[in-house]
């Protein structure tokens, strides 16, 4: 299936939950500017999802001692897709709330409540969340020898 259709479809069959956002309360340097609608709860959930499993493979292969070409080929793709989902999320939070446009730093806090921050900092409790955190996708791997 086509990447663009995978995602669509994943995004309208999306089921959010508030427990995603365990952790990730909102703090005093936090300034709400709004809730998110239902639509961005189902990207955020497929972003979500997608972090996770990266992370999750990222896991596998680091305790790998060897790594194949395709074992590093799927890494590439997850990194891409997950990528492609984050740029979308923070992009439509952005024009759904134009008021934060500009802002560099914005998360996402319990209660689906979209924040700007005066700097990036991780919520307790939620370091593995994908919206609490400055995401860093995973550097370089060792070489196949």
């Amino acid at each position: 299936m086509h990447f663009l259709t995978e995602l669509v479809q994943k995004i309208c069959l999306a089921e959010p939950k508030d427990e995603m956002l365990d952790g990730c309360e909102v703090e005093p340097e936090d300034r709400v500017v709004g809730k998110l609608p239902k639509e961005l709860r189902q990207l955020f959930t497929v972003y979500w999802e997608a972090h996770n499993r990266l992370n999750d493979l990222t896991e596998k292969l680091q305790g790998s001692r060897r790594i194949t070409k395709a074992q590093r080929q799927e890494h590439s793709v997850e990194c891409s897709r997950v990528e492609v989902v984050k740029i979308a999320f923070w992009t439509a939070v952005r024009r759904t709330f134009v008021e934060i446009i500009d802002d560099e730093n914005i998360g996402i806090r319990q209660g689906w409540q979209v924040v700007t921050k005066k700097h990036v900092y991780k919520c307790q409790g939620c370091e593995s969340r994908a919206a609490c955190v400055v995401l860093s996708l995973l550097g370089d791997l060792p070489d196949v020898s």
